[in-house]
């Protein structure tokens, strides 16, 4: 049987030199151990506050901006790219129909219930009859119908890239509650890893135990020796 001696163990063939076990720098037996944890904490803390402003904004732009009036819209085509990008999430004021003017960006919501918005190229009056034409940024030419004012929804105050998809994952009772989990799993992890007064405690006393095993090893081969195949003289 082998026992350890310092940096060495005692088998049937004599001292060899014993097997280092893999360096695991996060290990308790490393002294960087405690920055391990903190670089750990300060990763998850940092995808904690930004998953807590993601649902802050989110739950704004599509619960609070609505209940005050200002219907919010999300950009699902690359016709505006790149003012106005796939994703993006737009904030509207409504009316002011008749205080549009020429490169005004405006929402609109025809006949079929589909909203689109592209900016005004011109105002026109025909017929007694209002309308805007319009064309996207990323078009090579203006859209082929005109708009009757009244189908303007009205002017964008507010775009704000990629925040559609939020807004989108936010209206749905799943995707609040797919990230209202995430956060929770976040706060519990990061208050886990808060707590490292105790790390160097274990770690003595793991070492306060290795030291026991080994004293017992000793011991044992004292008081027993033929349980290394040794016979008394």
């Amino acid at each position: 049987r082998e026992q350890p001696v310092g940096r060495l163990v005692l088998s049937g063939r004599g001292l060899v030199p014993s097997p280092r076990p893999a360096w695991n720098p996060c290990s308790p037996e490393v002294p960087n151990m405690k920055r391990c944890t903190r670089l750990a904490r300060a990763g998850l803390e940092t995808l904690l506050v930004t998953l807590v402003l993601v649902l802050v904004a989110g739950i704004g732009l599509a619960r609070v901006a609505p209940a005050l009036g200002r219907p919010v819209f999300v950009i699902q085509s690359g016709s505006m790219a790149p003012t106005i990008p796939v994703g993006a999430a737009v904030v509207v004021d409504p009316g002011g129909g008749a205080l549009l003017r020429t490169g005004d960006v405006v929402a609109m919501r025809l006949p079929n219930a589909t909203v689109f918005t592209h900016r005004v190229t011109r105002v026109i009056d025909q017929g007694g009859r209002t309308y805007v034409e319009t064309k996207g940024d990323a078009n090579a030419s203006v859209d082929p119908e005109l708009t009757p004012i009244d189908q303007v929804i009205g002017r964008v105050a507010l775009a704000i890239p990629f925040a559609g998809y939020a807004v989108a994952l936010l209206s749905l009772p799943s995707g609040l509650l797919t990230v209202l989990l995430a956060a929770l799993t976040l706060a519990v992890a990061t208050w886990l890893l808060d707590d490292d007064e105790g790390l160097p405690h274990l770690t003595a006393d793991r070492a306060a135990d290795g030291a026991s095993d080994h004293g017992s090893s000793a011991d044992r081969a004292r008081t027993d020796p033929e349980e290394d195949g040794l016979a008394p003289a």
